[in-house]
């Protein structure tokens, strides 16, 4: 993965308030944002959901439809996957434990 494809979604995510970690083998990176960055900055509506006849599983948010990066950091984004937060953690925060930036 090059230099500049990491740096570009890195500093993309970065400037929106992210907290962002590279994986050390350069092709995935960890977002941490609230949910409130990741809506605008994902054009995306998150919404909690539950399990309907388990009472006791996990709220887990979720987006509730598609997403849309900027093009200026879309070129250089493959994937956003796991887009999650669950009751466990604070409702304000979205985490992206899969965006994976590949060649």
């Amino acid at each position: 993965m090059s230099h500049e494809r990491v740096s570009a979604a890195s500093h993309h995510f970065a400037a929106a308030g992210a907290e962002v970690t590279v994986a050390p083998n350069r092709d995935m990176l960890t977002v941490v944002m609230t949910a409130a960055e990741a809506e605008a900055l994902l054009s995306a509506r998150l919404h909690w959901y539950r399990h309907s006849r388990v009472k006791a599983a996990p709220r887990l948010l979720r987006a509730a439809a598609g997403y849309s990066l900027d093009a200026s950091v879309a070129q250089h984004v493959s994937l956003v996957g796991e887009l999650w937060s669950s009751s466990h953690t604070s409702h304000r925060v979205v985490s992206f434990r899969s965006t994976r930036v590949f060649s």
